[in-house]
């Protein structure tokens, strides 16, 4: 997921295309400043812009820039989270926090516990999770200078949440070790959405990254597990790939492929002349588990609502593809200039082999209408579509009876 953030040192834009951080990185001899890509699709372009100022004499007492990444997927409730662990002299800056949710029901209970220079009993004890990072009786999405929650997606299972909290106003300094940990507790809800406890130990997928000044290199850092430990396995179709795979049906005149001017990208492209209007897509699945499926809608002021299925199964009612806004002109095409959104599908069971995935048009908004012809618009457009196979499976045999 990309979004955007606004923040004292942290700023992203451009929808999570325009990275800009602002903290200061003292060196003494030398910098490097490494970016690499381990995905494996070709990065179209990388644009980037360093300051730096060369002083007189270096400080001899100068703190070194930190940052270190963990995870536990999905966290062991035997333990707290531990967010960073470091032996020397400096000064904690900042945590940025995700969860991905195992568990329906409100995930942020877990108190922060921050034990300075070998203590055994934390001098800094947090109220709940949401209060650590600023917020109250929950989270709900927002950025401010010294915390934000850019990302929280609710409350059920598959549901993903990314917090941040900086601490350049209240500094948290440590002389000789800083141990930061956080519990992973909260409400649990069975899978049917049965209550089951308002404080429990939870499995969520935990992980975070710690921002420190240190006086030196901090040698117990735990290497950075690779991607696909990182990621969740995802089969993703672009605009591209949609055109090759796309069967049109009813009163569809095409499937095309649009790029747009100022964001070059793809996407695949329905104009509807009807409210029969479909399009069905093959998929095949290699692993059998738990899929989170998911559509990225491309928003239009001719778009219509579709209904959609997997395998016969409606999963989707009403989506409407509707959306006020600027269209440019490009070779006879007219072309909206939007950002895709994420919508979510539901988690469906999936074994190996072929399945299908289909669009029908089953309305269209009253304001929809096409922008050369004025007639009603039923158009569809998808940036890509994502079947994410999640490792939450039969989450109940780790409940008991509650207490």
């Amino acid at each position: 997921m990309r979004v955007n953030v606004n923040s004292e040192p942290v700023q992203v834009s451009a929808e999570g295309r325009a990275y800009n951080c602002y903290w200061p990185m003292p060196f003494q001899g030398k910098a490097r400043i490494e970016i690499e890509n381990q995905s494996d699709n070709r990065m179209g372009a990388l644009y980037y812009y360093i300051d730096w100022l060369k002083r007189e004499e270096p400080k001899k007492d100068a703190l070194y820039f930190h940052a270190q990444y963990r995870q536990e997927r999905p966290h062991d409730p035997a333990h707290d989270y531990t967010i960073l662990e470091a032996t020397g002299r400096g000064t904690y800056v900042g945590t940025v926090l995700s969860a991905h949710c195992g568990y329906h029901a409100w995930f942020g209970e877990g108190d922060d516990r921050v034990y300075i220079d070998g203590e055994t009993e934390p001098s800094l004890v947090g109220t709940g999770t949401e209060d650590y990072f600023n917020d109250a009786w929950g989270f709900r999405e927002f950025c401010h200078p010294q915390a934000g929650c850019p990302i929280f997606e609710g409350r059920s299972i598959d549901s993903r949440v990314t917090a941040y909290r900086w601490h350049v106003r209240d500094p948290i300094p440590f002389r000789k070790s800083i141990r930061f940990t956080i519990e992973n507790k909260g409400w649990i809800a069975y899978e049917n959405g049965k209550h089951y406890t308002n404080f429990g130990d939870r499995r969520d997928n935990y992980s975070s990254v710690a921002f420190w000044y240190q006086d030196k290199p901090a040698t117990n850092v735990p290497p950075m597990p690779p991607l696909d430990e990182r990621v969740d396995p995802e089969l993703y179709f672009n605009g591209d790939q949609l055109m090759e795979i796309g069967q049109v049906g009813g009163s569809a005149r095409a499937a095309m492929t649009f790029v747009r001017r100022i964001i070059p990208r793809s996407f695949f492209h329905l104009r509807a002349l009807g409210p029969n209007a479909e399009v069905a897509f093959p998929i095949e699945i290699d692993q059998k588990g738990r899929y989170s499926v998911s559509l990225w809608k491309v928003g239009m002021p001719y778009g219509g609502i579709y209904e959609v299925s997997l395998d016969g199964k409606v999963i989707a009612s009403h989506i409407d593809f509707y959306e006020e806004g600027d269209v440019i002109e490009e070779q006879g095409r007219i072309i909206p200039l939007r950002e895709p959104h994420e919508r979510k599908m539901g988690l469906h069971y999936l074994d190996p082999g072929k399945h299908e995935l289909r669009f029908k048009c089953v309305g269209r908004n009253p304001q929809s209408h096409m922008q050369d012809s004025r007639e009603p618009g039923h158009g569809l457009g998808l940036h890509g579509l994502s079947f994410r196979k999640i490792a939450f499976e039969n989450m109940d045999q780790y409940l008991t009876a509650p207490e």
